[in-house]
């Protein structure tokens, strides 16, 4: 055996705990060890129980863990963790368990994702209103689909989606001048053409531009525009300030929740811009000057109302 020199090294943790506070407290009390041994072989008593309670609340799904590609209900998997455990405040733990072995390292990684990044997954399933892509470390990523959690250990994150209408808002959506088209189900955004003059003046006199709705001279925006998921990578540069931002860091800033960062709608230009992440902030590019004749206006309209019901003025 060979000692290493660092094992003395008193600036390491580890060996400030062996050389310094071990003895310290043992020599002050003789049964400290004990206690502490105690409570850890409690602790790992609460963990084989929890661990047999949610084995037997995941048997059917743990079936499926021979692969590396899965699809499982998102809400038979939220049932399954409010039954294995014994409090609902606990429930996130319990799918924690689960999605811990359904990522295991054997099938095909030296080590499983972190517990933080499984607990964030865990909670976005209990919400059930949230999707969201997510990466969990170690090469796998997770995304919520509506009822569906998908698992996958790979360079892709962006998963095959459950249904037709997922995997065709999880690509994107053209949105021409003077309609709408629907995200998800939860929201319509719309663009229409208008005078620069009347965009002038909208800018003007209300203060929610950049939020409530954008503004940009259509002569410099390239046509056609889509709405897509802003996905992992996404920058853009923010009217009012000359270097970009992260898209993903402004969906945080703005409190938009973690599991819904990856599918949140961006509007698009035909080069690949952002111009509008929807109620968070605009792009600087093509803004509205004195000379712009024509103004493109990008706003979000109520499902199922005229798209240009909400943008009528006087």
């Amino acid at each position: 055996w060979i000692e290493d020199p660092s094992n003395r090294d008193l600036s390491f943790r580890r060996n400030r705990l062996r050389h310094v506070d071990v003895p310290a407290r043992s020599a002050a009390d003789e049964a400290w060890a004990d206690r502490v041994i105690e409570s850890g072989e409690m602790a790992a008593a609460e963990a084989r129980e929890r661990d047999a309670l949610a084995s037997r609340a995941f048997a059917e799904q743990l079936e499926f863990a021979g692969s590396t590609q899965l699809m499982l209900s998102r809400r038979r998997l939220s049932e399954a963790a409010l039954r294995a455990v014994r409090e609902p405040g606990d429930a996130a733990e319990g799918l924690v368990w689960l999605l811990q072995r359904l990522c295991r390292p054997e099938l095909g990684g030296d080590r499983g994702p972190g517990r933080r990044a499984l607990g964030a997954v865990a909670e976005a399933i209990l919400c059930r209103t949230e999707s969201g892509a997510f990466s969990m470390g170690a090469g796998w990523f997770a995304r919520l689909e509506r009822d569906w959690l998908e698992l996958r250990r790979g360079p892709e994150l962006m998963l095959e989606p459950a249904t037709d209408a997922a995997r065709e808002e999880r690509s994107g959506l053209s949105l021409l001048l003077g309609e709408s088209v629907p995200w998800f189900g939860e929201i319509e955004l719309a663009a229409a053409r208008v005078a620069g003059t009347v965009a002038r003046s909208l800018i003007a006199s209300s203060p929610g531009g950049g939020q409530l709705f954008a503004a940009f001279d259509l002569d410099r925006v390239v046509l056609p525009l889509r709405v897509e998921p802003s996905g992992m990578g996404r920058s853009i540069q923010p009217f009012g300030l000359s270097g970009r931002r992260k898209v993903r860091d402004l969906l945080s800033e703005s409190d938009i929740p973690r599991a819904s960062r990856g599918t949140y709608p961006l509007i698009v230009d035909g080069a690949g811009d952002v111009l509008w992440i929807p109620a968070v902030r605009a792009s600087g590019k093509a803004p509205v000057g004195v000379g712009s004749t024509e103004a493109l206006i990008l706003y979000p309209v109520a499902p199922s109302a005229p798209p240009t019901a909400a943008f009528e003025m006087n």
